[in-house]
């Protein structure tokens, strides 16, 4: 399960929604730097849970599970409001440069709930990764990086903070591009939470 971003790329270059406008930044930050690969726009997600990730004996979810899991989800993602996180500040490590989400509620409370209608249709079993506190990857590392090196330079990024509305929601099958760094999604449903109009408490 992941949450898409909205980009609005639609618009004149250079434009966009304020977090298309800081993940452009720092791209243009890493442009110079070896062995850093920015995260395609297509592939750019918020994380609320995988199925059996880390898993590694773990068989692969067959399509009547799917086909559950999918009503499940319909279910639960109805039955929330779409809800605000700032994204930010850009932080790198070892393995690239994340966002991390921020306050920590309702996100937290949706993951829960989507953790538990995962392992209601997939099993008890079925969870081997907590994704909290919420992060977007924006750049993966094909190298090993001395971190320092970058991380004050990284501080100057400005604005290094963006909102990110969670309203479109995924079910998608994920594989690695080894060559890139990054992951690839291939979206098997996807769910609207309600108009952010009638908002949860955030």
């Amino acid at each position: 399960m992941l949450a898409l971003p909205d980009l609005d790329r639609d618009a004149a270059p250079g434009t966009g929604t304020p977090l298309a406008r800081l993940v452009d930044r720092v791209r243009t930050f890493v442009r110079p730097i070896d062995g850093l690969s920015p995260v395609p726009d297509a592939a750019l997600h918020l994380t609320i849970q995988p199925v059996n990730h880390l898993l590694f004996d773990a068989p692969p979810v067959g399509d009547d599970t799917v086909e559950i899991l999918v009503k499940e989800l319909m279910g639960l993602c109805g039955a929330w409001s779409a809800f605000s996180l700032m994204m930010g500040s850009p932080v790198i490590g070892r393995g690239g440069i994340t966002l991390d989400s921020h306050p920590p509620e309702p996100f937290n409370l949706f993951v829960h709930e989507v953790r538990e209608a995962i392992r209601h249709v997939c099993g008890p079993d079925s969870i081997g990764y907590d994704t909290r506190p919420g992060h977007m990857a924006l750049v993966c590392a094909t190298r090993d990086l001395d971190t320092d090196d970058f991380a004050s330079a990284l501080r100057h990024v400005q604005p290094s903070h963006a909102d990110m509305l969670v309203r479109t929601i995924v079910l998608a099958r994920v594989r690695q591009n080894p060559p890139a760094a990054c992951y690839e999604l291939d979206v098997v449903d996807r769910f609207e939470l309600q108009d952010p109009r009638h908002l949860r408490s955030t």
